[in-house]
């Protein structure tokens, strides 16, 4: 018996919530002059002229079934849902009179919190008679509610900042800890090589024969240095002859993050970042050459470079003209 009645209060409780009435309160955003013609109940024409300051949307059963219009005073027209023309969760279309002359638009954008439009269509025309746009007024339970939202999700975000500043501050540390002994010389000596040996192998595989090839190189390089826990290095060289571009492989890559106004990337669990470095190069050339020995004195009958005058100067002891390639 008692099972019975708990079944009985649990339906009575489920109908009494689907067949209760529902109203929402909307304030119009931009308040505009409204003048509507129609039919009381007994055939007579209703005009209504009134700015629309205030809207009240009507539920019943979690339908819509209709809507009231309000001025600021005393004046007010309701509309009924006579007929639905179209219906989906945030957009509904219906029929305001029998003879479906008139059709209403109501419709809760997407790029509005708690926004709504009711738009008028005449279906004598075509035309659109009058474009409302409201804002929800929040009930007072609403806006406590609203208000504890907010506070969690302000909570939420200060908590957010925390964690993202104690991370900062372990991959700052972790920076500091990798790099704290870069060995910058050793680095520019390294990156020097890298172009010294790359011009030797051009100049060795030139096909240029009778021509002459001059390499060397004075300048900012970009250079990629990365470390981990086992040591610092270079990884990569921004070299236009070998199509290698940094800014490419960096977006390849994933941001850690800056420290002292330099950006440091991730990849493969290894930290890196963007050095720019000035070097000088040894000069190279390629090509047919002269000298005459006049004893104590060389006369070289092309420029070329201080080594090679040396080198000359040291293996043409004979009195009389030499030539070489260099």
């Amino acid at each position: 018996m008692k099972k019975i009645s708990i079944i009985i209060i649990v339906l009575l409780q489920t109908l009494f919530m689907f067949g209760q009435t529902k109203t929402e309160q909307y304030e119009c955003m931009f308040p505009e002059h409204f003048v509507f013609t129609s039919k009381d109940e007994n055939g007579y024409n209703v005009t209504k002229n009134f700015t629309v300051e205030k809207a009240t949307l009507t539920y019943k059963a979690n339908k819509l079934v209709s809507f009231t219009l309000k001025s600021s005073g005393n004046a007010q027209v309701t509309f009924t849902v006579e007929k639905i023309i179209s219906e989906s969760s945030r957009v509904k279309e219906f029929w305001i009179d029998r003879s479906e002359l008139y059709s209403v638009m109501i419709s809760f954008p997407l790029d509005r919190e708690n926004g709504m439009n009711i738009i008028f269509f005449s279906n004598i025309n075509g035309s659109v008679m009058f474009d409302f746009l409201f804002t929800r007024i929040l009930t007072e339970r609403e806006k406590k509610e609203l208000q504890i939202l907010e506070e969690q999700e302000r909570a939420e975000r200060i908590k957010e900042q925390e964690r993202k500043q104690q991370e900062q501050i372990k991959k700052e540390e972790n920076v500091k800890k990798i790099f704290s002994s870069v060995n910058e010389v050793a680095i520019k000596s390294k990156v020097t090589n890298y172009f010294n040996n790359k011009y030797i192998e051009k100049i060795k595989t030139y096909k240029g024969k009778l021509d002459t090839l001059k390499l060397g190189y004075t300048g900012e390089v970009n250079v990629m240095i990365g470390g981990d826990s086992l040591g610092v290095d270079v990884i990569k060289i921004e070299d236009e002859d070998e199509k290698i571009i940094l800014n490419d492989w960096i977006r390849a890559s994933k941001y850690y993050c800056t420290l002292d106004g330099i950006d440091y990337y991730e990849y493969q669990e290894e930290i890196f970042f963007l050095k720019k470095l000035n070097i000088k190069t040894h000069s190279f050339e390629y090509g047919f050459g002269g000298l005459k020995n006049k004893g104590k004195k060389f006369t070289f009958y092309r420029n070329v470079p201080d080594l090679v005058k040396k080198a000359c100067e040291q293996n043409f002891s004979q009195r009389g003209e030499h030539f070489f390639i260099i």
